[in-house]
């Protein structure tokens, strides 16, 4: 059998507690900006602060930047990731991976072999992490 390494990348955070999700995606509003005769469009422009909230900001850093009430949070849109529309193969590591305790941040590169004795052309691949509240950055 042919071995070909796939490698797969992940950042392993040990401090983290809960599960990462995606910011949602933010709605683009185009507006046109002139300044010095430098003509641009900005579609983010929307997402300015105005001076009240920067003071609300402001006061909550000079405090100390306290954590909020969790029973508080009203929580937010997900972000629905694509699948994929045909899956011929699926791999996994032969054991589960347990991060380094003491580390904030353990960077790992997992080879995997490739089951294949003939060329083949991968066209996506997905990754699934066991345990969704310590992986993020695939």
């Amino acid at each position: 059998m042919k071995k070909i390494p796939l490698f797969i990348f992940a950042l392993v955070s040990t401090q983290c507690t809960t599960e990462m999700q995606q910011p949602p995606i933010a709605k683009q509003v185009p507006k046109s900006l002139e300044i010095h005769d430098d003509k641009r469009v900005d579609p983010y422009f929307w997402m300015r602060l105005s001076d009240a909230q920067k003071e609300t900001l402001r006061v909550w850093s000079d405090a100390g930047a306290p954590m909020g009430n969790p029973a508080d949070d009203p929580g937010g849109p997900t972000q629905q990731l694509p699948e994929l529309s045909n899956i011929s193969h699926t791999l996994g590591l032969p054991e589960p991976y347990l991060p380094k305790k003491g580390l904030s941040d353990d960077y790992r590169c997992f080879v995997i072999d490739w089951p294949e004795t003939e060329d083949l052309y991968v066209t996506g691949f997905g990754v699934r992490a066991d345990n969704t509240s310590t992986v993020h950055h695939l």
